[in-house]
């Protein structure tokens, strides 16, 4: 066997083809400072793989991204209260919300129980705001990022 045909032999070897990566998913576990990446080359195979990675190791994360390899557009988020479901960024930032609500009780409720301080609440969705409304309850201040966004006050209108 000659040094050409060794050569030839080599170079016919399989070689292992890596497709270019389209999109990549970065990963913000609680536990690091930094997101860990993951290249995605095709959108079917790759995507579900790393979707049941992230539903096996879930509430580990607190974040999750695909974004576009070349503009770095992002094309969904991920939050760990709606699992894999895809989300733009209008619905991710729903997620992101919460409220804050300060209930004021009547003054029978204040006497009955020897508290003369409301009660802080934190939601996330305005519908939870009902499940705090009782007769014992005189008014409800919903406030976000430390504004007061609303007064529920005399009769709750649902």
């Amino acid at each position: 066997m000659n040094t050409s045909n060794a050569k030839e032999m080599a170079s016919t070897k399989k070689r292992k083809y890596k497709a270019p990566s389209v999109a990549y998913l970065q990963i913000k576990f609680k536990n690091n400072s930094k997101p860990n990446g993951f290249k995605i080359s095709n959108f079917g195979k790759d995507l579900t793989k790393i979707e049941r990675y992230l539903a096996s190791v879930e509430g580990k994360w607190s974040w999750a991204v695909l974004k576009q390899v070349k503009t770095g557009n992002i094309y969904h988020y991920y939050h760990p209260k709606t699992g894999l479901q895809r989300l733009d960024l209008k619905d991710y930032k729903k997620q992101l919300t919460s409220y804050s609500l300060y209930i004021i009780p009547t003054q029978q409720y204040k006497n009955r129980h020897g508290s003369q301080k409301g009660i802080s609440k934190r939601v996330y969705d305005l519908n939870e705001v009902t499940k705090y409304w009782n007769k014992d309850v005189l008014r409800i201040d919903i406030y976000q990022e430390k504004k007061l966004i609303n007064r529920y006050q005399g009769r709750f209108l649902m």
